[in-house]
This record gives C-alpha cells, structure tokens and sequence, in this order.
C-alpha cells in the first residue's frame, strides 16, 4: 500500500510575556527620543538675557506727600517657585529723607483729599482696568526692574498708595508681577518675544480710573522698533464692578443709565481700535468726553491706517469714509457720534423747520456742540440766528474736538458754524424778541420743563411759530419711542403725553411726535414739535417736501442737497405714526378716528394729497385734518416753488 503523507502542522510563535513589555517599552523609549531630538533640531527655545538678583535695582514704593503708611497686616505663602529666574518683593517705606522729594501726582483728579468728617464710603463695587498692549520692545518686557518702576510711577501718579508688590522673572523669558493697593492691586503678564503685556488694576472708591489709560500708554507702551517704528496696539476696557445699587452714584453714571462711559464703548474689550481723544473739566462736575473707536465688521483698523498713510490707495484718497467713529460724552451720559451726527440733528431740526411755511428768525437754546445750529444755517430763509445760555466752555471744546458737528464750510459758509455772520450769542432772550422757530435740546440745559418757562416759549415764538424738543433721557427723556399703528400706549407714553399736555398748557395749540431710529443709538430718539398757531403746515406728502428742500435750503459746494440724510420721502414718514398724545394712532379711518377724537388727539388720515373732503374729515370739517387741508388748497401753490 503506498505510504500516507503527514499532515502538516500549523506554524506557532511562542513569545514571553517579558519579551512583549521589553519591546513595546522599548519602542515607546525610541519614539519618546526621536521626538525629542527632532524637537531640538527644529525648534530654538527663547532665551533672553537677564541680570542677576545681585544686578537688578528694584524700586522701593515710597508714600506720597502727605500720606501716611497705614497699618496693615501682611501674610504671605511662597509656593515651588524653581521655574523663576528671580523673585523680588517690596512693600511701602516713608523715608522722612526722601518723602519730600517724592514728585506730585501728574493725575490730579484722582488725587483728591477729603476731610476726615467727608470721607467718602468705601462701597463693595468700583473700577477694573483691563489693558493689553502689542508690539512692545522686547528687552523692556523682559526686566523686572524697568518693568516694577513704570508699575511704581504708574501707582504714584494715579495718586494712589502701592502697599507692597512682588515680581518673578519667569524662564526662559517674561516677568510677572502683583501690587497690592491700598486701593486694590495692579498686576501684568509680559511675553518679551512676541512684544505682548495684559495689565489690569483695579480700584474701589469713586475716583475715576479713566486718566490713568494715558499714563499706562506712556509707561509701558515702550515701541519695539524705537519711537520712529510702528506704534503698539493697545486694547483696553474700562469695567465698573460690584453691585448695581453701589454702583449707580459711582462718576459719569446716572441711575438707569446703560449707556454711560463705562458701558459703550470704554466697557467693551477687544475694539480694532479705540482712543480717549480728549476729556475735560469745563465746569464744576460738568466733564466732557471725547473717544475715538473702530469694530467690525463696519471698520477695520487696517483700512484706517491706509487713510492717513498717503500711499495713493483709495482709502488714502477718500480718508473720510475710513475715519473712525467719534463719540461724545457729557457728564458720563452718551451723546452723539459722528456716525450718527447728520441723522440724529437732520430729523430734529429739519421737521420743525419745514413746518414754518419762511423762517427767518431761530432761536436755539443749548446745542452748545454746533450741530443743531449747521443744520439751521442750511435754511437760505434764516437771516437770524440767537443762542441763548450757551456753555462756552463746551462750545471751544466742541471747536476742537467735535468739528465735523460745526462745520459749515461744505456748503459754502464759515469754516465753523459759530462764527457765521448771522449767529449772535446771548445769556437771555430780549423782551419782545419774536421768533419763527425755536429749537430747544434740552441735552445741555437745566430747568426746561417748568411751566413758566414755557409760556415764555410762547410768548417769544411769532403767530406761526413752532418749537421743537429733543426729548432724551432726562424727563421727558425716558418717554417711549412712537408706537406703530394700532399698538397700546405704554408707561412710558404716558410720560410723553404729561409733557405734550404741559405745552398744550402753556398756550400751545398743537403738539405731534415722531421719532427717528437711525441715529447712531441703540434705541429711537424722540421728538416734539409744537405749533403756536396750529400745525397747518405739518404733514406735506413727499413731493411737496421734496420741493421745499429744493427751494429753502443749501447746496454743497459740489452742487448736491446739503442734507445728508433727509428728504421727502423720510420726512413724510414722520406725520404717518402717533401724531397725538397717549401713543395713540392716528392716521387711520373709524374706528380710531373716533378714539383720536375722545383723546384729544388730531385725527390725520392718509390722504397723500393731502386734499381733505368729507370722507376724510370723518364728517366733520372741524377735525383738523380739515382744517389742514383746507391751508393747503389756499396756501401751497403760492409756497411750494419749483426750482
């Protein structure tokens, strides 16, 4: 029989447990080395020279004149602090030697001194300053000794008390440091290679930390490439911390105010760009605030740069458009932009102005930044115009830093619109005076709204006259925007409503409302017109308007309207919504008609015509849009003049 092969047995690798760890140990301990070294061939860690302890000379804060060191206890905790190149701490000396060579501080304002008997309260809420600045020189960023004394000047000159602070020079690179205030504290972080420091102090009290943003620019924003290279970039906000109820008397804040400085734009942190411009003190606790400010996506810094670059690049050729936004503070509370500067005052001046079928004499009460008075001298009419309690000081402050509210040169008349030939300046109103229309912002007067005050508007206005009112914050400040058709009267209209009822008291015989939106604020603006005689003129439909506009008011020098953001069809809009008192609409058939009627409110229907009749009267040729309707037929033909 032939023989049987064998069957083949299967192939089996026996391995040891101590052979699988050794080689998978091994394989991580190579992969561990190779990346090691390649790391180290590639990359070049940062070292920067530094002085020994033994080199470095650390400032010793030292109590200003006339302070005394006060009595604190100080405990401390020092944890592995191997990573740090050095350590140095320092607390507060008075040196009887040396006090008196101490200089005084540069920001006076936060310096103030008070009686023991005025010793203000130290409240749980007060002031943070958030500061990071890029493009610094790096040896700067890496010495603890040029790094503590700009942290020393800064304490002093803030007219604030450095308790003690301490330092680590960090390896390989970069310094960190802590100040206990008797304030708060200061402290920062430095990255020497990339040219980085983040600061941030932090003061309770009501003295106000916005000066000392000046000082940490100059001390720390040392330029990487010397003054003549490319300036740092500094990001900061300005924050108010601690509890609403503390925190609502601290400076430059009102109650219920959330637009105040430390809210927009100072309290917001990471602008492309944003710039205090200027601040002062014009008047015992009348303070003025101008910042400067770009975000996206509406700017970019970098486009802002090409614009004062000269370059021959199309934002250098048109350096307007890339401008940034300018803000205006007054006494804390958010005024205007430039943004928003031709909207806001268009829609406030302009109304009123049409509505006065040839005004020749205007008086302007406050608006002391100009821009109301621009948009009166844009009227050929105006052969006169009177600023009467004007604040001088805001007035130059204006010049200077808001010229685009009072420039009048783009169409044709003075350079700056306080020095036209027309404008004259008064500290009261002439007996007798008679005026077509009188513009009130009652942004920048006290005492407007007391009754006898506005009878004397209706005595200085002539028998067409009107009056306009910029309501804002202050009461009537807080009242609502105008609701849209058919919506319910709020609390705030009410409001609204007490003050148009206050004029109508007073001896005015209409009042209507209207807001604007675009303007530059988160919210609506709203407006009051009053009418002496009635309100015949209000309400022209958008060609009529549009005709008026041609024939009352300026060109450019380039030969266009020198209203930017008027005409006839946006101001037509404004006799459309709540006309009359309460938030009540108006401008609808029955049944608001008889609503309108009941309220005491002028029952205006949508004719664009204009033409009245008695469908439209609802019957009745007494309702005034009869009565308007009816000056109309008489009067447009002869004053609506087609250029």
């Amino acid at each position: 029989m032939p023989q049987q092969k064998e069957e083949a047995q299967p192939f089996k690798v026996a391995l040891s447990t101590k052979f699988v760890v050794s080689s998978i140990t091994a394989s991580c301990a190579l992969a561990f080395g190779m990346g090691r070294m390649a790391k180290m061939s590639l990359t070049t860690p940062i070292t920067m020279p530094r002085k020994n302890e033994a080199q470095i000379d650390m400032p010793t804060p030292i109590a200003l004149k006339g302070k005394e060191i006060p009595e604190t206890i100080y405990t401390a905790k020092n944890f592995d602090t191997r990573k740090s190149a050095t350590i140095f701490s320092q607390w507060l000396q008075q040196d009887p030697d040396s006090v008196g060579n101490v200089p005084e501080p540069i920001n006076e304002r936060l310096n103030e001194t008070h009686d023991d008997e005025d010793e203000e309260e130290h409240l749980p809420a007060g002031q943070h300053l958030l500061v990071d600045i890029d493009g610094i020189e790096a040896d700067f960023l890496n010495s603890e000794e040029r790094l503590a004394t700009a942290m020393v000047d800064l304490v002093n000159d803030s007219g604030l008390t450095l308790l003690s602070y301490h330092c680590h020079g960090l390896s390989p690179a970069g310094v960190s440091c802590a100040g206990v205030l008797l304030e708060s504290h200061v402290s920062f972080h430095t990255w020497p290679a990339e040219g980085v420091i983040t600061l941030d102090l932090f003061t309770c009290g009501c003295t106000s930390l916005l000066d000392s943003m000046k000082l940490i620019e100059r001390l720390f924003a040392i330029p990487r490439n010397g003054p003549d290279g490319d300036q740092p970039t500094v990001l900061w906000a300005y924050k108010r911390r601690g509890f609403k109820d503390q925190i609502s008397d601290l400076p430059h804040n009102k109650p219920g105010s959330p637009r105040d400085t430390f809210a927009y734009p100072i309290g917001i942190h990471g602008m492309d760009y944003k710039k205090d411009v200027a601040s002062a003190e014009l008047a015992p606790n009348k303070h003025a605030y101008v910042y400067d400010y770009i975000q996206r996506p509406h700017q970019n810094t970098a486009s802002y740069m090409k614009s004062i670059s000269n370059d021959g690049s199309y934002e250098s050729k048109n350096p307007e458009l890339f401008s940034p936004n300018r803000l205006f503070y007054y006494n804390g509370v958010f005024k205007s932009s430039s943004l928003g500067n031709s909207e806001a005052f268009e829609s406030f001046v302009h109304p009123a102005m049409m509505a006065h079928p040839d005004p020749k004499e205007v008086l302007i009460y406050g608006s002391a930044t100009g821009a109301a008075l621009r948009e009166v001298l844009k009227h050929n009419t105006v052969t006169s115009v009177t600023m009467v309690r004007v604040d001088s000081g805001l007035m130059e402050f204006a010049r200077q830093y808001l010229p685009s509210w009072n420039d009048c040169s783009n169409f044709g008349l003075a350079k700056n619109c306080f020095d036209d030939a027309r404008v004259k300046f008064v500290d009261a109103v002439a007996p007798g005076s008679k005026f077509d229309v009188i513009v009130v912002d009652t942004d920048f007067f006290d005492g407007v709204h007391n009754q006898e005050y506005l009878e004397g508007l209706v005595t200085s206005l002539s028998e067409q006259g009107v009056a306009a009112f910029h309501v804002t914050k202050d009461r009537p400040a807080d009242m609502a925007m105008v609701l849209p058709h058919g919506s319910k009267a709020s609390a705030l209209d009410t409001k609204r409503t007490d003050f148009m009822t206050e004029l109508e008291g007073a001896g005015f015989a209409e009042t209507k409302q209207y807001n604007e939106k675009q303007v530059g604020f988160p919210e609506p603006r709203n407006y009051v017109v009053a009418f002496k005689g009635g309100a015949l003129n209000w309400g022209l439909n958008e060609a009529q308007i549009n005709r008026e506009i041609v024939r009352r008011t300026a060109v450019t020098t380039v030969g266009v309207s020198s209203l930017q953001f008027i005409d006839g069809a946006k101001m037509a809009t404004y006799s459309q919504f709540a006309n009359g008192k309460g938030g009540l609409d108006c401008s609808t058939s029955s049944p608001s008609e008889q609503v309108c009627a009941n309220s005491g409110a002028a029952y205006e229907p949508r004719d664009t015509n204009n033409t009245g009749g008695d469908k439209q009267c609802g019957g009745s040729p007494e309702m005034p849009a009869c009565k308007h309707a009816e000056y109309l037929q008489q009067h447009v033909a002869a004053t609506v003049v087609v250029s």
